[in-house]
């Protein structure tokens, strides 16, 4: 069935979206579309769970409007931030709430490393680093590692380095990150940028994508 969403799926998860410049003629337009789905589905004995159906309006704009969607008979929730895939998602993409995850992701992954530091070798500890942190660093940090500096400071000076070298609070990171020979947040992202242009640059199905991405 043709749609004026844009669709997401991964798995049993699905996300719509949809852009506009003006609020008025999004809501309808969203509501008209989307009924059409939910219609659609129960012709073919496929429903929408509408109790974990939520929307999200991402904006510049600093008022809140008063939107609604109504899907057969069920308004559905708006919310100031999503989860969806791991990623939190909120409507100004300030990326605050995700990197407050993130980093309450490495706090307790520094509890691992503080206890296991005292039995094991450097080799090891770093391995422990590489399975519980840095993969919640390294997750999704394209979309989210272009956030403000100060939106970013907890996750610029980790405590991790500093537990797995066993220095003080206060000792500057950027030296016990040159001598464990890991990647800073800001070098993580870099990387990961890099290989996504290298896909692009590379790859047939990146690079119509990426086109497709920039024509629209």
């Amino acid at each position: 069935m043709a749609s004026e969403f844009n669709v997401g799926m991964f798995a049993n998860d699905k996300n719509l979206t949809m852009v506009s410049d003006y609020y008025m003629s999004l809501q309808t337009k969203v509501n008209c579309k989307i009924q059409k789905i939910d219609n659609w589905l129960k012709s073919n004995k496929l429903s929408i769970n509408y109790n974990k159906t939520e929307y999200i309006i991402v904006t510049r704009k600093k008022e809140k409007c008063n939107f609604r969607i109504n899907i057969g008979g069920h308004e559905i929730s708006q919310k100031e931030c999503i989860k969806y895939l791991g990623v939190m998602l909120d409507d100004s993409l300030t990326w605050k709430q995700h990197i407050a995850h993130v980093s309450r992701k490495l706090w307790n992954g520094c509890w691992a490393l503080s206890q296991i530091r005292k039995y094991s070798n450097s080799q090891m500890v770093k391995k422990v680093y590489f399975a519980l942190l840095y993969p919640h660093i390294q997750y999704c940090i394209t979309n989210w590692g272009c956030a403000a500096k100060s939106v970013l400071d907890p996750l610029i000076k980790p405590r991790m380095v500093r537990i797995m070298t066993f220095s003080f609070n206060k000792a500057s990171s950027m030296p016990l990150f040159h001598k464990l020979n890991l990647l800073t947040l800001n070098n993580v992202f870099k990387l990961e940028i890099a290989k996504v242009m290298h896909n692009i640059e590379n790859n047939d199905t990146f690079r119509t994508i990426f086109q497709k991405i920039l024509n629209e």
